[in-house]
């Protein structure tokens, strides 16, 4: 039983720094704390080997949820069952949206994925803000689709012979139960999976008596009145599914302190009433307390009342309180918090999106039109941003979430929240009444803002206007910073501007900020002094490399026991392919080929006995143009990438860049100017073909067999260089490499059956459209084309109104 008592500490506002967006070194100015919140819809939330996740991405002001133009660089990762990071992408967010996509590799382990995503500035307040969403991805050798049996799977039954399976926790409103005053006390019960389960039982005093019963209404949740008795004590009964009994203690209540209920919930006006006892009167004699409405941290209205006979009656009026999620706090006549509850205000303008195709059945291959309006009170037009997925519905059934529960509410009370959507739903005439229900009791315990008072904030993180690279200059001897050096890049491969300019400060730090780098570019980057001599040693930071650590999954959008049951399919499948080349890495396995390990910034490779390619230079050597030209005429496997100006290796159908180690030194800076280097400056080189070695994850089999499971490993081409002294001496000022800067996504297949009608299609995503903008009449329109299944066809948009209204809307039609 989970029951707390904790008084809450007022959010306080800061005032803190933001950066320039020219290239200029970083300055600081005073500017008002702001939050940011995302959300991702992607294009579904099942996936098989071999498919493509698309997404569009929606940056929004936490506050008021309208599109916010704070950072233009997001973050959006793929992390597998074993919270490793299989894919990253980072994305150029402009007027609060921008899109990206991950490729699903066809060997990719079955199992529980999710996607994470966040900006830098998000990182200063820890995981409050970072949005993650969960995805279930299938894959079994020869078998790529998911099946409706599959999608639809139930909990494996369970015999039951322990309560250790069953939960259940009590929530007092507004805060803790108090000698003598009725308080509504509302619960949770739950199973081991964390799901809503029916329960009932009752309250029973010490003497016997039962004093209260109660009986699960809604998603395992309910609530009764109850009043503690002074010097009582408590303990309920409770009967869970099967039959299975348990008895629990209650904690006892205050013998000070206030209750407060909050009644009329959902209407026009919330009526909040105080109550109090003798014993709290006497220690606060002047009787006065302080309501206060906030919404996202910030009080909206604050009002003092006298209590009389122990009791205040407050009529809150909620017609002119933002949509969402509030809070009513209650603080005694020295302003200290004593209780809290959550309130959701309706949106008293809804928006309304109709989807409408022209056809309700079509054949396969065949035209359809979809036409999309958002309306607002009256039917007025209203200007949105959206997005549409439109997605066979074998692995597109109704989600539990969209950006309206999201925003609205995922996002304010975080843990799992069981179908979040029928909350938002019309069609379920008590979808206010239960969402009420949900925040008396999970939003009791976790609700952002609370949280956000409880944490002290440390500001580390700018936020990002673009791509930044930064570095340092040194003497050349002595390693003594040099500053005021004229710092120059260029980017030949800039949309836009192709030169930026900086100077370094007085430890030799500089930084270039908002710099436009799309996909693969070569930088030149120099440092020189006032009088345009190349002066010291340049050295550059590694992009992207303060990577957010991954934590374990917190919360779970889907059945837990089908996630178990899909990880457990990947499994079995790793036992079985013992001939993957990885498998051999496993421990307890012997393996017979010769190997050595290497150590590097990232990790430990092994050469698993392939053939290294060994050179001593000499001046036979010195026909070849430069290292570029020997690597890819006496190495077996090169070839030279003209666009990317570089020599690169194949590996199981894999583009791989070699990384280098110069005279025993590792390149971080993914330098390519050593190709420009005459062989007359290399003394010897040698390229290894090696492998990362996988990360390992114990896990329990169905069996009930321990195992350890890996990922893939990493194929990676080292180039060992060994120069005369002196080699680079000419090169220390300047710096040529190649980096990678935003994401270029992918723009979704459409293809166009009026010309050809004879190619196979089994797409499952028939059509992905990530930038619709509505006109001036709140419409848009969108054609695209079937596949060939006859099958039905669910359409998904999603998006947000230029007055910061989340709006989400579906639409069915069936291929024959």
């Amino acid at each position: 039983m989970w029951f707390k008592n904790k008084s809450l500490l007022p959010l306080l506002f800061l005032v803190l720094f933001t950066t320039t967006k020219t290239t200029a070194q970083q300055k600081a100015t005073d500017i008002k704390l702001f939050f940011e919140k995302l959300y991702l819809h992607t294009d579904r939330d099942f996936y098989a080997g071999g498919d493509d996740i698309w997404f569009k991405i929606y940056l929004v002001n936490a506050q008021n949820n309208y599109l916010f133009n704070s950072s233009n660089t997001v973050y959006a990762e793929l992390i597998n069952p074993y919270n490793s990071i299989v894919s990253r992408q980072v994305i150029r967010v402009d007027s609060g949206y921008g899109t990206g996509d991950f490729k699903l590799d066809d060997s990719i382990a079955g199992g529980s994925y999710r996607i994470r995503a966040y900006t830098n500035w998000m990182r200063n307040f820890g995981a409050h803000f970072i949005f993650e969403k969960q995805l279930l991805v299938k894959n079994v050798p020869g078998e790529q689709k998911i099946s409706a049996a599959e999608k639809e799977a139930t909990p494996v039954s369970t015999t039951v012979n322990s309560t250790a399976v069953y939960n259940i926790s009590f929530f007092p409103e507004g805060g803790s139960l108090v000698e003598g005053i009725a308080s509504v006390l509302s619960f949770k019960a739950t199973d081991i999976n964390g799901n809503g389960i029916d329960a009932s039982g009752g309250i029973v005093s010490n003497t016997g008596d039962t004093v209260a019963r109660f009986k699960t209404e809604h998603a395992g949740m309910g609530s009764f009145v109850f009043t503690a008795a002074a010097g009582v004590q408590y303990k309920t009964f409770i009967q869970y599914p099967g039959h299975v009994t348990a008895t629990e203690d209650i904690e006892p209540a205050l013998k000070i302190g206030y209750s407060m209920q909050v009644t009329g919930t959902n209407t026009e006006t919330e009526q909040v009433t105080v109550f109090s006892n003798a014993a709290t009167a006497a220690v606060y004699p002047s009787g006065q307390i302080t309501i206060a409405v906030k919404h996202a941290g910030k009080i909206l209205r604050k009002e003092k009342l006298q209590l009389k006979d122990n009791q205040a009656v407050l009529n809150l009026p909620v017609k002119d309180l933002p949509a969402g999620i509030c809070s009513i706090t209650l603080y005694d006549d020295s302003l200290h918090p004593h209780c809290e509850r959550l309130i959701y205000v309706p949106d008293n303008d809804p928006l309304h999106i109709n989807i409408t195709t022209n056809k309700n059945n079509y054949s396969a291959k065949e035209k359809v039109t979809v036409s999309i309006s958002v309306t607002g009170k009256d039917q007025q037009p209203i200007k949105t941003n959206l997005s549409m997925a439109v997605v066979d519905d074998l692995v597109a059934a109704a989600s539990d979430h969209s950006i309206v529960s999201y925003l609205l509410l995922q996002s304010e009370v975080r843990g799992r929240i069981e179908n979040a959507t029928t909350y938002f739903d019309e069609k379920n005439p008590q979808r206010l009444q239960q969402l009420d229900l949900l925040l008396r009791t999970q939003g009791w315990r976790d609700f952002l803002w609370r949280r956000m008072a409880d944490t002290a904030i440390n500001i580390r993180y700018m936020p990002e206007q673009g791509i930044s690279i930064s570095g340092k200059v040194k003497q050349k001897l002595g390693g003594k910073p040099l500053p005021g050096m004229n710092i120059t890049l260029q980017v030949p491969g800039a949309k836009d501007n192709k030169w930026f300019s900086t100077r370094s400060n007085a430890q030799g730090n500089y930084f270039l900020d908002g710099i436009p780098l799309y996909g693969v570019q070569t930088i030149k980057l120099s440092a020189k002094n006032d009088k345009a001599e190349k002066r010291g040693e340049l050295f550059m930071d590694s992009l992207f490399s303060d990577r957010l650590p991954v934590s374990a999954a917190v919360s779970t959008t889907y059945d837990t026991t089908a996630f178990l049951r899909f990880a457990q399919d990947a499994a079995k499948r790793y036992a079985t392919e013992k001939n993957n080349k990885w498998f051999n890495m496993l421990p307890g396995v012997t393996v017979s080929s010769k190997k050595s390990t290497m150590l590097l910034s990232d990790g430990a490779y092994m050469s698993f006995g392939y053939p290294e390619d060994n050179f001593t230079i000499t001046s036979a050597d010195y026909v070849y143009d430069d290292l570029r030209n020997f690597l890819g005429k006496k190495v077996p496997g090169t070839f030279y990438d003209m666009d990317n100006d570089g020599v690169y290796f194949m590996a199981n159908g894999k583009k791989i860049r070699p990384r280098f180690v110069v005279d025993k030194r590792e390149d971080v800076f993914d330098r390519i100017d050593y190709y420009s280097l005459s062989m007359k400056q290399v003394v010897s080189v040698s390229v290894r073909h090696v492998l990362g070695q996988p990360s390992f994850t114990r896990t329990e089999l169905e069996d009930g067999n321990i195992r350890d499971l890996g990922t893939s490993p990493t194929d990676l081409f080292i180039v060992y260089l060994v120069l005369k002294p002196g080699a680079l001496d000419g090169d220390a000022s300047k710096i040529t490499t190649e980096v990678t800067g935003y994401y270029q996504a992918r723009i979704f297949y459409a293809p166009n059956y009026n010309t050809d009608k004879g190619m196979a299609d089994q797409r499952t995503t028939i059509h992905w459209e990530p930038f619709i903008s509505t006109d001036k009449n709140g419409k848009a329109t969108i054609s695209f084309y079937n596949a060939d299944p006859k099958t039905t066809i669910r359409i998904d948009v999603q998006g947000v109104s230029n007055k910061g209204q989340p709006v989400a809307g579906e639409k069915k039609y069936v291929v024959e």
